[in-house]
């Protein structure tokens, strides 16, 4: 993803930093997600419902892309 995301942020205007940021944010959020791979295989043992789970996958989604895009708008 990196090579696409610098041809698009230096061709429409986000630039080249914050392009990389946003790659490299986005696919450290996917491991927060309760539906993850690694999640599932070490919470499959936890009694918590799947229902808990998303609760909180939401609600770290949320905290962690909110603190992502200040810290783009901040490097720009």
């Amino acid at each position: 993803m990196a090579p696409v995301a610098l041809t698009l942020g230096s061709a429409n205007g986000p630039g080249d930093l914050s392009a990389m940021m946003m790659v490299a944010m986005g696919a450290d959020l996917a491991v927060i997600m309760p539906t993850h791979q690694a999640t599932l295989m070490v919470l499959s043992e936890a009694p918590f419902s799947i229902s808990t789970l998303m609760k909180g996958g939401i609600v770290l989604t949320l905290v962690a892309g909110t603190a992502v895009v200040a810290l783009i708008n901040l490097l720009l």
